[in-house]
């Protein structure tokens, strides 16, 4: 979805597109391709991987510095190699006067909202965790 901004200063009028994603009842600016148009403030983020017209869910946070924290996040690889025939697309919701447990809050809204569920072919949101989890093989003997 586009939002169209208009910003009067003085007799210049400047429009602003901005784009936005939704997820559940929360809206995310983005998804944007590179974190340039992210801010350094308080916020939640989402971090989606697109591959033709399909997309994953590879992670999300909450952060008071959300750009400082996708750009030097630790699982920034794995976002590139769950990725690495797609695009990695980052998405932000700003929570400027909220607590950090309220912003962790808005996460868990995110990640149990239908959108996730859809963009993981999933009716249960949280089988997301189960993409993160290593699955253990089995020793040789127990094998069928």
């Amino acid at each position: 979805m586009h939002n169209l901004y208009k910003v009067n200063i003085g007799t210049l009028e400047i429009r602003v597109n901005i784009v936005t994603i939704t997820f559940g009842s929360h809206t995310l600016e983005g998804p944007y391709i590179s974190t340039d148009s992210i801010e350094n403030r308080s916020g939640v983020y989402v971090i989606l991987c697109k591959v033709d017209d399909k997309y994953d869910f590879p992670d999300s946070g909450e952060s008071s510095e959300v750009k400082s924290r996708i750009d030097n996040h630790d699982n920034k690889d794995y976002w590139k190699r769950q990725c690495q025939d797609g695009t990695v697309y980052y998405a932000v919701k700003y929570t400027p006067n909220l607590q950090q447990e309220e912003g962790r809050q808005i996460e868990m809204d995110i990640l149990a909202s239908e959108a996730v569920g859809q963009i993981l072919g999933t009716d249960d949101p949280f089988d997301f965790l189960n993409l993160f989890t290593p699955k253990k093989e089995k020793p040789e003997k127990e094998r069928d």
